[in-house]
């Protein structure tokens, strides 16, 4: 579906949605390690969930350090994410996209005050919807700059404390094998 939409598009750039990819993450690192995943693999979660808001070097860096310490116990996350992943890695890098134009936002921002109605009345969701789709086409229309609110800012200081966790769970889990190895 991508590869049409970048036909019929070609110069519209195709954002996926953060939501959807971290779920998806965490739905594999279920699948694989059935609930029972150690530190190092939630850290390694944890580290990928961010990769978006990281700039160009910050995620080559951080596939560098990832890639070169495949332990057996997240080797098979690693290998999905760069299969899965890495190939579409544009779709879901967040580091430019601060001022892009998103189309679903402001739907998706409704969906918990339409779902905490007792009975949603969907002329009243239609005629907000509408307004709100007049709204960005006036604002667009106008040469109005759009900018996305994003309520979760990723700090530098944060990634960084992410990779440290990553780097300290994985420098004890080598250590541990190495342990084991020497008996």
């Amino acid at each position: 579906m991508i590869e049409a939409l970048q036909q019929i598009f070609p110069k519209v750039r195709i954002i996926g949605c953060l939501f959807h990819f971290k779920q998806a993450l965490h739905r594999k690192l279920v699948a694989l390690y059935t609930k029972n995943f150690n530190t190092l693999q939630n850290s390694l979660f944890k580290l990928y969930s961010i990769t978006p808001f990281m700039s160009h070097e910050e995620f080559v860096l951080t596939m560098h350090i990832i890639n070169q310490n495949k332990v057996d116990s997240i080797k098979d996350y690693i290998d999905y994410f760069n299969k899965v992943w890495l190939p579409h890695y544009n779709l879901i890098s967040q580091y430019n996209n601060a001022t892009a134009i998103f189309t679903n936002d402001c739907l998706e921002s409704m969906h918990s005050e339409f779902s905490s109605l007792k009975h949603p009345n969907i002329y009243e969701a239609i005629k907000k919807i509408s307004q709100i789709q007049l709204d960005k086409y006036n604002a667009i229309k106008n040469n109005q700059k759009i900018e996305r609110h994003i309520k979760t800012v990723i700090t530098d200081s944060y990634k960084n404390y992410i990779l440290d966790c990553f780097q300290k769970e994985l420098e004890k889990t080598i250590f541990f094998y190495q342990t084991i190895q020497r008996k």
